[in-house]
C-alpha cells in the first residue's frame, strides 16, 4: 500500500499530520504566500500573535464568516482558513525566524532527482515560470495554477501544441556569485528548460516540445510535438528556473544555489542543515504594497531522530512535529497545548512507497502470486494503523489521485485485487503451486 508522511511538489505528497505552534509572528503565516516554502508549499500556517480571542468553526476559505482566529487542537481532513490569513495586509507582521527540519540534501541539481532533500532548498531560493496555488485559499487537493515568474500564459493553438508564457520584467537574480544581481529574462528559461529536456528526471516532461523561441526578451513560445494540454502543469511542477552561470560548463550546481526567490541561503553544512536569508530584491509585493517575504529568516536543520525532533519541538527550537501516529499527536499537544494539529488524507508521495515486483524473479512471474500478495494486505487495517482512517483503505498510487478523481476514490473503486481478502489469497497460492512462497525485500529510498 502506498502511503507517505512527509511531502514534495504540487505534484507530490502532502502531509499527513503536522503540528504548528501558536505563536509566531503572523508573518510566519503569510509565508505560505510569500513563497510557496518547502515541501510543494505545505508547511501549515501558524495563527499568528494577534488579538482577539480564539474561536473554533469557520467556513471555506473564502467565504464570509471565517474565525478571526485558528483555536490550538486537533483539526481532521479541513481546516478552514481564519480572518487573519485571509486578509495579512492588516494582520500580518513582518521578521522572525521560522526553524523546520529537513532531510540531508546530496546535492542541488534539480534534474537529477524528484526529491525533498533538493526541493526543500530550491523552493525558498528559485522560481518557475509558473506555480501551484499558494496560500490561505488554496486546496491541498487540486493543482491550481497561478502566476511566478511568468506574469500570464496562454495556449495560443486548439490543439494545445503551442503556449506562449509572457515573464516579468522587474525580476533580479540574487546579489551572489556568479550571477551577482543581473537581470532576469526569457533566455534563463529557455536554456534550463532545453537542460531538462536533453536529460534527467524532467526530460519526460519536456520531451514533447519541438521548439522554444524567444519573440522578445521576456517571451517563450513553446511549440509542442503532439498535444499536451497539460503542459503549464508540468512546468509548475518540475521547472526551477537555474541560472545558466550554475550549470553551463559549471559543476556548481551540485554544491550551490543561487536564484530569483524570496530567499537566499546563506549557508549550508552537510548532515546540519542550512541557514537562509529574506532578499531584499525580491519582485514579488504583499497586500500591503511592500516586498515579500515577511519572515527575516528560515533556519533548516537535519536531525534525523524521531525523539530529538519531538523533543525540539517541545522546547520550541522547531516550529513544526510530524506525529507518527495518533498517540503521539495526542501525547505532543499535551504536553504543547499552543499547538494545532491537522490531519489530512494522503493525496500521494513523489517518494511513493510501496510493493514493486521483480518480474525477472521466477516467483513472481504468475500474475496469480502478484494477485495473492495484493490480496492479502489488510488495507483498512493498515490505514487506521497508519492515519486513523482517514484515507479509508484507498491505496495511493503513483499518480496523484486529484488528477484523476474530483474526490477521494473508495477502496471498493479499486477493484478485486486491492480487497483483504486472504481465503482468495490462499487459493491463488495454491493454483499457481506457490503455497509456501518465501522472499525477501528490499528497502530503498531514491
Amino acid at each position: 500500500m502506498h502511503q507517505r508522511r512527509d511531502r514534495s511538489g504540487p505534484a507530490g505528497g502532502w502531509p499527513r499530520r503536522r503540528l504548528l505552534q501558536v505563536g509566531l509572528p503572523a508573518g510566519a503565516a503569510a509565508f505560505v504566500i510569500a513563497c510557496g516554502g518547502s515541501k510543494g508549499g505545505t508547511k501549515e500556517q501558524a495563527s499568528g500573535t494577534t488579538s482577539g480571542d480564539a474561536t473554533t468553526g469557520g467556513r471555506v476559505a473564502g467565504q464570509s464568516g471565517a474565525v478571526e482566529k485558528i483555536k490550538p487542537g486537533h483539526y481532521e481532513k479541513q481546516l478552514a482558513a481564519s480572518q487573519e490569513e485571509l486578509d495579512p495586509a492588516k494582520f500580518a507582521k513582518r521578521g522572525g525566524n521560522l526553524k523546520f527540519y529537513y532531510l540531508d540534501p546530496p546535492h542541488f541539481d534539480p534534474s537529477l532527482g524528484y526529491s525533498c532533500t533538493i526541493y526543500d532548498t530550491h523552493d525558498l531560493v528559485s522560481n518557475k515560470a509558473i506555480r501551484a496555488k499558494l496560500g490561505a485559499t488554496a486546496d491541498p487537493f487540486k493543482l491550481e495554477l497561478e502566476p511566478d515568474l511568468a506574469e500570464k500564459w496562454e495556449m495560443v493553438s486548439p490543439d494545445a501544441t503551442e503556449f506562449n508564457f509572457s515573464f516579468r520584467k522587474n525580476v533580479k537574480f540574487h546579489n551572489r556569485a556568479p550571477v551577482n544581481g543581473r537581470a532576469f529574462n526569457a533566455e534563463d528559461v529557455k536554456l534550463i528548460w532545453e537542460k531538462y529536456q536533453s536529460g534527467g528526471v524532467q526530460k519526460s516532461f519536456f520531451d514533447t516540445v519541438d521548439k522554444l523561441e524567444m519573440p522578445d526578451a521576456y517571451t517563450i513560445r513553446a511549440k509542442l510535438k503532439e498535444p499536451y494540454p497539460d503542459f503549464p502543469a508540468a512546468v509548475a511542477t518540475f521547472g526551477y528556473i537555474v541560472p545558466r552561470e550554475m550549470w553551463l560548463n559549471s559543476e556548481r550546481i551540485r554544491t550551490e544555489v543561487v536564484g530569483t526567490g524570496p530567499f537566499i541561503r546563506e549557508s549550508w553544512k552537510p548532515k546540519e542543515g542550512s541557514v537562509f536569508s529574506r532578499n531584499p530584491d525580491y519582485h514579488e509585493m504583499a497586500p500591503d504594497g511592500k516586498p515579500l517575504p515577511y519572515l527575516d529568516r528560515i533556519d533548516g536543520v537535519v536531525i534525523n531522530d524521531p525523539g530529538t525532533r519531538k523533543a525540539s519541538y517541545r522546547a520550541g527550537d522547531l516550529h513544526q512535529h510530524l506525529p507518527p501516529d495518533k498517540a503521539d499527536g495526542d501525547d505532543t499537544l499535551k504536553s504543547n497545548p499552543d499547538s494545532v494539529w491537522l490531519d489530512l488524507p494522503v493525496s500521494r508521495g513523489g517518494n511513493v512507497n510501496g510493493f514493486t515486483f521483480n518480474q525477472q524473479n521466477a516467483k513472481f512471474k504468475d500474475k496469480r502470486v502478484r494477485n495473492a500478495l495484493s490480496m492479502a494486505i489488510n488495507r483498512v487495517g493498515f490505514d487506521e494503523l497508519l492515519y486513523d482512517g482517514l484515507n479509508k483503505g484507498y491505496s495511493n498510487t503513483a499518480l496523484p489521485w486529484p488528477f484523476v478523481f474530483d474526490q477521494l476514490p473508495k477502496l471498493e473503486d479499486e477493484g478485486p485485487t486491492f480487497q483483504y481478502n486472504p481465503e482468495e489469497a490462499k487459493k491463488l497460492l495454491k493454483a499457481a503451486g506457490a503455497e509456501n512462497l518465501e522472499f525477501e525485500i528490499i528497502e530503498f529510498y531514491l
